[in-house]
Parts: C-alpha cells; structure tokens; sequence
C-alpha cells in the first residue's frame, strides 16, 4: 500500500539490523540498496532522503527506540514520511493475534498519533485493516517545531 503512495522511479534504500533478512532481500529481483544498520542511529546525512517509510516496525520496538527511530526519521527526511503499521485495538481477533506476534510493544493509535504528531505535520491518515488494524500516515518533517518542510 505504501509503495502507491510513493513516487515512480524512487530507488529505495533498505535498512535492517538482520543480516539475515539483507541476504534474502538481495537475492530477489529488487532494485535496491541494502544497508546493515540501526534505525536509532541511522548512517545517513540530515534532509538525505526524499521520502523514508517505516513499515510495520514501531510493534517491535519499545519506547525509547521507538522514540529514536522517529527523531532519525525525522532527521533525515527531506520531503515525506510514511509510517504503516498495526496498532493495539479491542477486536478479540486482533487481541489473539498480538498473542503470537513477535512485536511485544503494540501501541494505540492515539499513542503512535501523538508520537508522530511531535516529529511531523500530517499531511494523510488511513486506516486499514488485514487481521489487525492498521494506520497508513504520510507526513512532513517539522522544522524546530514550527513550521514544515516544503517540496
């Protein structure tokens, strides 16, 4: 879904803290950029990337991390930021299935809203659902709590 959203002919530049999910990425037929890293600490310059997304990661993270990750994603991205990712609701189907997920740190909407909210300016939000709930937000960067970034 996140793939629509961003432009044609974007080369993408994967980031993962898994060797192992880099070497299967790299043997597909995926025009990309693997790179081994943390998203607390990301190896990238200020205003470096056009668009950065985070897909279905905020889960596994807990607080402090995910707080990090954010203030990176917001470092780095010079145009949008789109963030997907399930959230904690009361659907008894999607209480279970957090049960079995590896993600141990599900989160509101209203919690992952107002974490988002301090980092950047909403430009979208969706919500979706495929066995949980999920909220799709594409977003500006804030400039020092003020005003946005333009195009």
């Amino acid at each position: 879904m996140a793939a629509t959203i961003v432009p044609a002919g974007t080369r993408y530049v994967w980031l993962d803290n898994d060797k192992l999910k880099l070497r299967g990425l790299l043997s597909k037929p995926i025009d990309c950029f693997a790179v081994l890293g943390d998203a607390t600490r990301l190896p990238f310059s200020d205003a470096s990337a056009d668009w950065t997304l985070m897909v279905e990661v905020s889960h596994h993270l807990p607080a402090e991390a995910f707080d990090d990750c954010l203030d990176e994603a917001a470092r780095v991205t010079r145009n949008r930021f789109i963030f997907v990712d399930a959230v904690r609701g009361i659907r008894l189907r999607s209480k279970l299935l957090w049960q079995l997920d590896l993600g141990r740190f599900p989160r509101t909407e209203d919690d992952l809203l107002v974490a988002l909210g301090q980092r950047f300016e909403f430009e979208t939000i969706k919500r979706f659902r495929v066995n949980h709930d999920h909220l799709l937000c594409v977003c500006v960067p804030r400039l020092n709590g003020g005003g946005s970034v333009g195009d």
